[in-house]
């Protein structure tokens, strides 16, 4: 449920509209009613609001209504976090921060090599495989970027999903946790096709 309404929601951005920026937000608010995932689309969703063209007036305004579609979620989410969510535990510590950019690109190689098959390949090869799949894809991404000469406003609202997620992930990683558990592995493959 959270990864489809927090997709629906990206959608519903792109058409900007007041109707649509309203069923932006309450897709983005039951999105993160069922899963904390729904934050990365949030922010995807902020970082698409922040992008769009202004129009005739950029005024106060026009900010308060691009604020106004993603402030509900946020507030949801923040309730919900200062009544239950503070209470959970939590494995939130310095040594997470530090090894979070290695658990993103690990995340990330291993949502790639389940989108191409590389996966299966076991052992220290496997893991040699994966990382030159996802650095191939990278790159691949690259080239894209630099035949088009700009970077496109959907990959930018791709990486802020992508990377809200796994940066949330690394930051409250455990054993119980790891980049490579399925519950990890769809929105990481969604996130690869959304780049």
């Amino acid at each position: 449920i959270a990864i489809g309404t927090g997709l629906a929601a990206l959608v519903m951005l792109r058409r900007d509209t007041r109707r649509d920026d309203l069923l932006a937000s309450l897709l983005l608010c039951v999105s993160i009613l069922t899963s904390s995932m729904g934050l990365a689309f949030a922010a995807g969703g902020a970082v698409a609001l922040l992008l769009r063209k202004p129009g005739m007036s950029i005024g106060l305004g026009a900010v308060a209504r691009r604020l106004a579609v993603v402030a509900p979620p946020v507030a949801i989410f923040a309730v919900w976090w200062l009544i239950w969510g503070s209470d959970a535990e939590s494995s939130l510590s310095l040594r997470n921060l530090v090894d979070s950019p290695e658990y993103v690109f690990n995340a990330y190689r291993t949502a790639a090599s389940g989108l191409t098959g590389t996966f299966r390949i076991g052992g220290d090869l496997g893991t040699w495989v994966t990382a030159v799949t996802a650095v191939a894809v990278a790159a691949a991404v690259v080239v894209r970027v630099k035949r088009a000469g700009r970077v496109p406003a959907e990959m930018l609202v791709a990486l802020a999903a992508a990377l809200t997620f796994w940066g949330l992930a690394a930051l409250n990683f455990n054993e119980l946790r790891p980049y490579d558990q399925s519950r990890y592995q769809v929105p990481g493959a969604i996130f690869v096709l959304m780049v």
